[in-house]
């Protein structure tokens, strides 16, 4: 609905740069019927990702304008977009990253596009999501550890789940080599692959197996820091114990029969996608009763004072 539309613009604050204004409708309009008339799904998918719009039946209103007749869809904008992507990247409630060691072996952070079927592309489907998105996390997970050179790899370790190293006590953080990180992706399906480095909008004219996607993924990971700053390390928010304690709370809590269920194994990559009603139930019974427990009877020091302001974060957002 505004000129600073696609991924790249996410999470600017610069609400008062002169970018942010509203896109002409007359133009969304044309593109609007040109995805209309369009005859087959690239002609689709090139006029969606290059303009944002697709048809609807809206557009037969001579008046109809979505930069000032929109509404906000709260299921997608809170509990499918903003509780998702904090439990998952800040609480990072996740029972693959909660096994992983503390590590100051993250090299970058980086905004990772979620798996989302519905703005999909035909070609770029996972097969299988509930075991594949798995994968996805994993590929991502990888992506972003850091690289050492070849003959700092003592051990040669071939590991399939490659570990995040414990806390150095040198000067730079320990990381993976890229024979390790490739070997790592290569693990995973094709299909998966095929949608992190589409995700990443890399050019994929000429792969075709998983060697050619995870070569592409590697060159990708080249373009960025290769180890991080040890003095940003800060140790897991959410351990293996905590969401084992979540989980129990989930079960544990008695609760009027039609408030509706969640998975007992939440935080688990079995426990399949969770729904908006989901993560309403979620937010607003499981969790905080959880979070309460965990971080607000700490005693008092430099960690509890970070838990605590994670936990009136999180608060805040539960009740927006």
């Amino acid at each position: 609905i505004c000129n600073c539309k696609g991924v790249e613009n996410m999470h600017r604050t610069d609400l008062h740069d002169p970018a942010w204004t509203r896109r002409d409708v007359q133009e969304l309009r044309r593109w609007a019927y040109a995805w209309k008339n369009a005859t087959s799904q690239a002609e689709w998918d090139k006029i969606f990702m290059e303009h944002g719009v697709r048809w609807s039946e809206l557009w037969r209103l001579p008046y109809w304008d979505p930069m000032r007749m929109g509404v906000v869809d709260t299921m997608h904008c809170i509990l499918e977009g903003l509780i998702h992507y904090h439990c998952r990247k800040v609480l990072r409630i996740d029972a693959v990253v909660a096994k992983m060691k503390d590590s100051a072996g993250i090299a970058f952070e980086h905004d990772w596009v979620d798996y989302d079927a519905r703005d999909c592309p035909a070609d770029f489907l996972l097969k299988n999501p509930e075991a594949e998105t798995h994968h996805i996390h994993r590929i991502q997970n990888k992506l972003v550890i850091s690289l050492c050179d070849d003959d700092e790899d003592e051990d040669g370790s071939d590991a399939e789940d490659v570990p995040m190293p414990d806390v150095p006590d040198g000067n730079e953080p320990l990381g993976i080599t890229e024979d390790q990180l490739f070997k790592a992706l290569h693990r995973n399906n094709l299909t998966p692959l095929r949608w992190v480095a589409f995700s990443l909008g890399l050019d994929l004219r000429d792969a075709q197996t998983k060697a050619d996607y995870c070569m592409k993924l590697l060159a990708w990971r080249r373009t960025k820091p290769r180890s991080g700053d040890i003095n940003t390390f800060s140790p897991k928010t959410i351990n293996l114990g905590h969401i084992k304690f979540i989980q129990r709370v989930i079960s544990g809590t008695e609760k009027p029969s039609w408030v509706n269920s969640v998975p007992h194994n939440y935080g688990e990559s079995n426990a399949g996608t969770i729904k908006a009603d989901e993560w309403r139930t979620l937010s607003t019974l499981y969790l905080p009763i959880a979070l309460v427990l965990l971080w607000g009877d700490r005693p008092m020091d430099q960690q509890s004072a970070r838990f605590m302001g994670l936990l009136d974060h999180t608060m805040a957002l539960f009740t927006a």
